[in-house]
């Protein structure tokens, strides 16, 4: 008996998300030339990632060679550091709906392409702490 134990509720969200994806491949076989590029350019990698989720929960030792790019045990939180981790981890969630919604009604303001690198230099030079000219930079190169 393995002591390995099949989480039941990870296997129904992949079988469901493999449907879903599926049902676009499949359903992009009905539209003709280009139209059919967006659908399977979404639904092929995400049929194969999926496949590859559901390797792992079924048969984890045969996906052993992917454990070296996981996270180590050394890099996980000690137990007694849980509530601190957990109000820092719903502070972060905050932060980041935060600047979703921003972005959102920054939109709605001023417009898409006002909008987007305006943001973008004021995220980067708030979260990345980078200067002004810099975060302009970047905003420019990418």
């Amino acid at each position: 008996m393995s002591k390995y134990k099949l989480n039941g509720i990870n296997l129904l969200t992949e079988f469901f998300l493999m449907a879903i994806a599926l049902s676009i491949v499949l359903g992009a076989i009905a539209y003709e030339g280009k139209q059919q590029l967006v659908a399977w350019v979404i639904g092929f990698p995400t049929i194969g990632f999926l496949f590859i989720l559901i390797v792992a929960e079924l048969a984890p030792g045969l996906l052993k060679f992917t454990r070296a790019f996981g996270v180590s045990e050394d890099d996980a939180p000690e137990q007694n550091n849980a509530a601190q981790m957990e109000s820092g981890t719903w502070r972060r969630v905050g932060i980041v709906y935060g600047w979703l919604v921003g972005y959102f009604i920054s939109i709605f303001l001023l417009g898409f392409y006002l909008a987007t690198p305006i943001f973008l230099i004021a995220f980067l030079a708030i979260e990345s702490k980078l200067k002004l000219s810099r975060a302009s930079s970047v905003m420019l190169v990418a």
